[in-house]
């Protein structure tokens, strides 16, 4: 199921400080709450694992191997989650990782949960640098 593109504007009018433009609102500091098809959905920070681009939406993989699909881009969604402060960090132009969930680090791929995601060049710098890797030894 997925959310049609009129129901991205229907938000739950919750009191947010967030820009309503991102699509969705946080009502407390762990729980995002956004329309998805007739229904509000929330999900708990904590249990996000990985978001992922599929073009005008992102896929949220939950740690139950539960899938989201909130009409939402990527790059909102990141905006969205750096404001939080809960640990989220943009790994490839396409996955936005959860530091909370993250098992294992290579040159080229995080492992978060169980899945192993890429990491692209770009962006390796900043992902060192927000998990607190020492990449000069």
């Amino acid at each position: 199921m997925r959310a049609s593109e009129s129901d991205a504007s229907d938000l739950y009018s919750v009191p947010s400080p967030l820009p309503h433009y991102l699509g969705v609102n946080l009502i407390l500091p762990t729980l995002l709450t956004y329309k998805f098809d007739t229904r509000g959905e929330s999900v708990y920070l904590d249990d996000i694992v990985y978001c992922e681009a599929m073009k005008n939406y992102t896929m949220i993989m939950l740690k139950d191997d539960k899938k989201l699909m909130p009409l939402i881009p990527l790059s909102k969604f990141e905006t969205l989650l750096s404001e939080t402060g809960n640990g989220f960090v943009q790994v490839h132009r396409s996955f936005l990782i959860s530091v909370k969930h993250l098992m294992a680090v290579s040159s080229s791929s995080v492992t978060v949960g169980k899945f192993e995601l890429p990491l692209g060049a770009q962006y390796k710098e900043c992902f060192h640098s927000a998990i607190g890797m020492d990449t000069n030894r």
